[in-house]
């Protein structure tokens, strides 16, 4: 097990954030001497090895675990000002989370990628607006959704064999999406701290990455526009627009997008956007409804109608199936602890009634 240890060690500090230089001062060795050990030139003795295990907040045992996961085709949304360290600190937390999620459906008999139906397409191929409509209405369909109100999309989603992660992070970072090796199940990764509206928006937009195909001569900012205008689409299906406020308008009011994002959980500013894309309103009209955006306090990142939409977009499966098998006694309360990654304190007080 120990030709193991080079590699979850170079994961470890990854995840942790640290660069070479950073750890090797927390555990009181020359940075070259730390790079031996993420090379497999040099083992640590068993004291450096302790010392490795609290600078980087894991269990000995953990440096000798083998890789189970991988992640593959992974497609990232930001803002300017992630850094690539930072990329690689969220896809190796992401990866880390999977392997212990893998862990706990075995431990309970559990096929990976079977825990719900699989989600696939009949027209996933995207070449136009009419083709993204028509992939957001099979999408409603397959789940049965009609005109109602999406309750909660990562719910959703994971009831589809999507693994959600929700990372908490800096705000630069908006979803990420992937395949997890082996098994090809699909990954999709938000930010905690996200907007709720935004953060159904941007399940949806990962979710059309894994979903849909699109032509090679696509370039990838139209890629990610399609992917937008698709989560739009099966937030507020095309039919409910219409019958709510008509198959053209002059002018849209304000109060008229904030009811539908109330409803819907949907922002103000995707609905203006679909409208226009639609055709129910004008290029006057859109130019009017962004001139005022742009003029508010903060600029477009102000959305019309602040926190009216309530509701929950949080992943709860993999909780869910710890205490599962921690209740029943399929695995003890501190390897249940172990895999949330938690103090056994901490967890063991979640499982109690209050």
């Amino acid at each position: 097990m120990v030709q193991h240890f080079n590699t979850r060690l170079r994961s470890a500090r990854k995840i942790a954030g640290l660069t070479l230089q950073e750890l090797a001062e927390q555990i009181n060795v020359s940075k070259q001497t730390l790079s031996y050990y993420e090379q497999g030139k040099v083992s640590p003795t068993s004291a450096t090895l302790i010392a490795l295990a609290r600078a980087l907040n894991v269990k000995p045992d953990y440096f000798f675990r083998p890789q189970t996961v991988s992640l593959q085709d992974m497609k990232f949304r930001k803002e300017e000002g992630l850094s690539q360290k930072e990329i690689k600190q969220i896809q190796e937390q992401t990866r880390g989370f999977l392997e212990r999620y893998h862990e706990l459906e075995a431990l309970m008999g559990i096929e990976a990628n079977t825990h719900g139906g699989t989600l696939v397409l009949t027209s996933p191929h995207i070449a136009n607006n009419d083709d993204i409509e028509r992939a957001a209405e099979d999408f409603r369909e397959q789940l049965s959704l009609g005109d109602h109100p999406i309750r909660s999309v990562v719910e959703l989603l994971e009831e589809q064999s999507f693994y959600v992660y929700d990372y908490t992070t800096v705000k630069e970072f908006v979803g990420m999406s992937g395949r997890s090796e082996p098994g090809g199940q699909p990954v999709i990764v938000l930010n905690t701290n996200a907007d709720i509206v935004r953060k159904r928006l941007t399940a949806l937009h990962e979710a059309a990455h894994l979903l849909l195909t699109f032509p090679e001569t696509m370039s990838e900012r139209d890629e990610e526009r399609a992917c937008h205008d698709f989560a739009a689409a099966v937030l507020l299906p095309k039919r409910v627009l219409t019958r709510e406020l008509g198959e053209k308008r002059s002018r849209i009011t304000l109060g008229e997008l904030v009811h539908l994002k109330k409803y819907y959980g949907i922002s103000v500013q995707a609905i203006e956007m679909r409208l226009f894309k639609l055709g129910i309103i004008g290029a006057g009209s859109h130019r009017a409804f962004w001139d005022f955006v742009n003029a508010q306090v903060g600029g477009k990142r102000i959305d019309p109608g602040g926190d009216v939409y309530q509701g929950m977009e949080t992943p709860t499966r993999f909780k869910q199936l710890l205490f599962r098998a921690a209740a029943e006694g399929i695995i003890s309360e501190s390897k249940a602890a172990s895999l949330a990654n938690q103090p056994v304190a901490e967890f063991t007080d979640e499982m109690r009634w209050k």
